[in-house]
């Protein structure tokens, strides 16, 4: 499998929101509206890149995967993409 060079930036993107969550929630923090918007935004965010790379892997191997799985990950996704702005 030849990996394209936005695969690899979508694996270190999920790298680096991945280490951004944990150094942000091992830390103490101040209660504030500010801190909770981002709390919730850093996560969507990473739920989105997961998405992205399931989608990713499911259209790279569409006639291995079942086409109910298929189905449900690029529907999650497009769910996603259309709810989170």
């Amino acid at each position: 499998m030849i990996v394209s060079f936005l695969s690899l930036m979508l694996y270190f993107s999920f790298l680096v929101q991945l280490s951004l969550i944990i150094i942000y929630f091992s830390k103490k923090r101040v209660k504030n509206i500010e801190n909770d918007i981002y709390k919730w935004v850093v996560v969507s965010n990473l739920i989105g890149i997961i998405f992205q790379i399931l989608g990713e892997i499911c259209g790279a191997h569409y006639h291995t995967i079942p086409l109910l799985v298929t189905s449900i990950v690029v529907r999650l996704l497009h769910m996603y993409i259309i709810m989170w702005p």
